[in-house]
């Protein structure tokens, strides 16, 4: 194989390289762009954006719909203007052959006819196209009115859904925080366990108190208590009797 020959085949090589990878890189491009769109249509903002660009396209579309209209309304104006014309000069015509026709002059009557002849095909002429034009200018009526109702539908679903998306996203930020607030943390947790210790050792002291009361020892030092405490009542009653006054 001959030096050129093989950079022959390395330059196709390459080409073909190239065209596999550049079709595969628009197609990577063509996915990240489309999950870049998918994030910014999530968002208020990005619904936005996406709603604005659809609403310039659309008025692009009324734009050339109404300069349609308008052309062809001009030029159906003027088409009228012309076949009016026409008319009063076709009248001017008649009453010219009239009159040379009472003059006997035919050289002139004949020039006249011929005259008359060709303002009747021009205004043939002219009621067709005005009626091409007629059914154009409805037509694009018709079309401009299509392109401004959907710039109008446009515009008021933008402005719905952009809200409706604001309002959804400020509403779940609002139940974020009472969730945040309601949730019980670690701290809760433990003083809930706090409390039932407590509540435990509040039924062990009256369990311990109860089994103490009941103890006949505990019983019987109760009941001494009470004797001696009667007899120094008597004791203190009888001094108190003795140097009474």
């Amino acid at each position: 194989m001959t030096l050129t020959t093989l950079i022959f085949w390395a330059v196709i090589f390459v080409i073909v390289v190239a065209l596999v990878l550049s079709g595969k890189l628009r197609t990577l491009l063509k996915a990240f762009f489309n999950l870049f769109v998918e994030d910014m249509a999530a968002t208020p903002e990005g619904a936005e954006a996406l709603f604005r660009q659809k609403e310039e396209e659309t008025e692009e579309k009324f734009r050339r719909a109404d300069n349609v209209f308008k052309k062809v309304a001009g030029q159906r104006k003027r088409t009228s203007d012309e076949l009016a014309v026409l008319k009063n000069r076709l009248i001017e015509v008649e009453q010219q052959c009239e009159k040379l026709a009472q003059q006997g002059d035919e050289e002139g009557l004949d020039i006249k006819i011929t005259e008359r002849a060709d303002i009747i095909d021009e205004m043939e002429l002219r009621k067709q196209t005005l009626a091409t034009l007629e059914a154009a200018h409805r037509d694009a009526g018709e079309a401009r009115a299509a392109c401004e109702q959907a710039l109008n539908d446009i515009r008021k679903k933008r402005k719905q859904v952009v809200s409706r998306m604001k309002h959804n996203r400020d509403m779940k930020d609002i139940y974020d925080d009472l969730e945040g607030i309601g949730a019980d943390n670690h701290t809760s947790k433990l003083l809930d366990r706090v409390m039932e210790k407590d509540t435990d050792m509040q039924d062990l002291v009256a369990g311990s108190k109860e089994a103490y009361e009941t103890k006949n020892s505990t019983k019987a030092r109760k009941v001494e208590k009470r004797l001696n405490s009667s007899v120094n009542n008597e004791y203190k009653a009888a001094l108190m009797n003795k140097y009474k006054k």
